[in-house]
């Protein structure tokens, strides 16, 4: 769901990032833990940065290694191995993982709300989600996502025409399909940038609202570690909250790093997530809080969709908040 172009970094600027700080005198003593992203960075991790970047991770006597990802890298698997103490990934990775054996917990979720949507012109005829899945519309989506499955169980099926989605956004600038799926930051932005007016219609107002950019580690690395671990979380908490007031500083650091995106797209993509990232409904006391409730829901509608074969036994056991 993110713009093509900026893949291009990560054989370029990346793999110096991703040891930035190892061996430095003044984390000498710190505690290691290296981070794997599961994307370029952009402002999605922008809280991950002005941690890093304002001392929050130092001064909480850890040496933090924020590694950028790329299409597909696989962060669940890399911490369940334990090839790295900390990754970043969807909820429905954390599902999928633990049903395959991986004992991964989520320590802190980025997003309290979906960022993801369909994008539609701004001057198009569908006014709601429901109107434009019952319309003949064709929309450019990835198969097999489990909002598919979820939206076609409340709303009976859909009459939209899918096609596969390409990474690009030409076939919806050209016009060959209607709608696009995105996420709130990077598409409607970036076409936002090109002069191309768009509304969007969220997927979690559709009731298939997960976690998003879920940060988990393993139950062994956590039991071991329990002290490092909350120190973590909240010097990201810390991080977010001040990316969250003035994203500027931190934006200038991510440009440099992600040339492909412009300081503009970053500045704008800060604004429009920021009420996805503080939404204190559903049991949310803080920044990363998470409950019991949203992650049973997702287990449902995760194995009502057939992306599960049992739901989680226990939903407690893949989250803690620790404060």
């Amino acid at each position: 769901m993110k713009p093509l172009q900026t893949l291009l970094l990560c054989a370029m600027v990346l793999l110096p990032v991703a040891c930035s700080d190892s061996g430095s005198s003044e984390n000498a003593g710190h505690t290691q833990v290296r981070v794997q992203l599961n994307w370029v960075p952009e402002p999605e991790f922008g809280g991950f940065y002005a941690a890093e970047a304002g001392g929050s991770f130092r001064n909480a006597g850890l040496n933090v290694q924020l590694i950028p990802g790329a299409v597909n890298t696989p962060a669940g698997q890399l911490v369940a191995r334990g090839s790295v103490e900390i990754g970043v990934v969807s909820a429905e990775e954390v599902l999928t993982l633990t049903e395959q054996g991986a004992e991964l917990v989520a320590l802190f979720t980025t997003f309290q709300r979906s960022p993801f949507v369909l994008v539609v012109r701004a001057d198009s005829p569908w006014q709601s989600l429901e109107e434009l899945w019952r319309s003949k519309a064709r929309a450019a989506v990835e198969p097999g996502l489990p909002w598919i499955a979820e939206l076609d169980r409340k709303l009976g099926g859909h009459a939209l025409e899918l096609v596969p989605y390409s990474g690009q956004l030409a076939p919806f600038a050209a016009g060959a399909v209607d709608a696009t799926q995105g996420f709130i930051a990077s598409e409607p932005v970036q076409l936002r940038l090109q002069g191309i007016a768009v509304r969007t219609f969220s997927l979690g107002d559709s009731g298939y609202d997960p976690y998003a950019q879920v940060v988990v580690c393993s139950r062994a690395w956590l039991q071991a570690h329990t002290s490092e671990a909350t120190a973590f979380v909240r010097a990201l908490r810390a991080g977010w909250n001040v990316y969250n007031t003035d994203p500027r500083s931190t934006n200038a650091i991510l440009a440099k790093l992600n040339p492909a995106m412009s300081r503009e797209a970053m500045d704008i993509a800060a604004e429009v997530q920021l009420p996805l990232i503080t939404a204190q409904g559903a049991g949310a006391a803080q920044v990363g809080w998470m409950t019991r409730e949203r992650w049973a829901t997702l287990g449902a509608q995760m194995l009502a969709a057939g992306k599960l074969k049992r739901a989680p036994a226990d939903a407690d056991a893949l989250f803690v908040n620790l404060q």
